[in-house]
């Protein structure tokens, strides 16, 4: 098991001093510790997004998504993030992106470019 202040696995971003300071959960000090109180709170929000009787393709609901997706993690949840890491894109661009996303799934509905899931838990209102 790594250390939060040790190596990182490759590929992971690694957590700042102030990365720490946005953790919610005291006492976490191992990935794996942080990886489970994740997985815990990603699974609650699938839960909350399956039930949601919206339509789940607008920045919104992204951003009330990854909010509960962390929010008992990470302070900054549903926030865009400030700071580069080494995935994604420049800070800079992120909610201009998420829109882009955003209009191009619209788009790709609209114009049926895709075989939806026969288990496709999301309807268009």
């Amino acid at each position: 098991m790594t250390g939060l202040g040790d190596e990182e696995p490759e590929g992971a971003t690694p957590l700042t001093p102030e990365d720490r300071e946005g953790l919610i959960p005291a006492g976490v000090t191992l990935r794996h510790e942080l990886n489970e109180y994740e997985q815990e709170n990603i699974a609650e929000a699938r839960l909350w997004a399956v039930d949601r009787k919206r339509n789940p393709v607008d920045v919104p609901f992204c951003k009330n998504l990854h909010k509960r997706m962390y929010n008992r993690v990470w302070r900054w949840a549903g926030d865009y993030r400030s700071r580069d890491t080494n995935i994604g894109c420049d800070p800079i661009q992120i909610e201009q992106q998420l829109y882009q996303l955003v209009g191009s799934t619209l788009w790709w509905i609209e114009k049926k470019t895709f075989e939806p899931d026969e288990n496709q838990t999301f309807h268009m209102a």
